[in-house]
């Protein structure tokens, strides 16, 4: 929790990681099999909460 006296405001702040998945390849043999890669990585989320206004930001 973090306490703003000059603008008498109360934040409090959250983190979390959210998993991203972003496709890398998608292909067909001759077959016609088909093959799909997907790449999973993780992506840092800050929430940002502003207790005078009761407002939730998200900073990615």
């Amino acid at each position: 929790m973090i306490r703003n006296n000059d603008q008498g405001k109360v934040f409090v702040i959250k983190g979390r990681t959210r998993v991203i998945e972003e496709e890398v390849e998608d292909t067909t043999d001759e077959k016609g099999n088909r093959t799909t890669i997907i790449r999973k990585s993780p992506s840092p989320v800050v929430y940002l909460l502003d207790a005078s206004e009761a407002e939730i930001l998200e900073l990615r």
